[in-house]
């Protein structure tokens, strides 16, 4: 009850998932994995290793989801401050969207859908807009074929490394 998605991983077809991944569904056009991919989303190399599959599945499937930890215990959101829609529009009329990675009082840095790091002066900005949810699509179930999406998360549930058993 209280392993991750890698000891316990979804049935299908790992292999298949991954060309889902990479092609129809698209993940790797903002995720990374293992270097290869996209700098928008998390890199997602060890994701079943920290996440249960219900929390994977969730997160392909429902806008607010959630992920529990041991024991059922509620924590907060998946954090996506550090992915949070920005829409950035210049002095000169530019409009710039991507996802935030930092800003202060001075200056605003994100990755722009381009999938450029932007580092902006806000003297230099009209208007830094903050939009609430994410980028990232929530109906996969929909998008895709019923076996492409279990293949889809048999590939997501298999990716990481196995945790270690204390020995008896």
């Amino acid at each position: 009850l209280r392993g991750t998605a890698i000891d316990n991983p979804l049935p299908g077809d790992r292999a298949r998932g991954e060309q889902v991944f990479w092609g129809k569904g698209q993940c790797g056009t903002c995720h990374m994995i293992a270097g290869r991919g996209g700098v928008l989303g998390p890199e997602l190399a060890s994701i079943a290793s920290v996440r249960k599959a219900a929390a994977i599945s969730d997160a392909l499937t429902k806008a607010q989801h959630r992920v529990y930890g041991d024991g059922g215990v509620h924590l907060p959101t998946i954090p996506t401050m550090d992915y949070e829609p920005v829409r950035v529009v210049t002095k000169q009329g530019r409009t710039i969207e991507g996802v935030m990675r930092n800003q202060d009082a001075w200056s605003v840095q994100f990755i722009g859908m381009d999938g450029k790091l932007y580092l902006l002066d806000r003297a230099d900005l009209t208007e830094v807009t903050i939009k609430p949810g994410s980028i990232m699509p929530s109906d996969y179930d929909k998008r895709l074929a019923p076996d492409e999406f279990r293949d889809l998360l048999a590939f997501l549930t298999r990716l990481g490394r196995p945790t270690q058993r204390a020995s008896e």
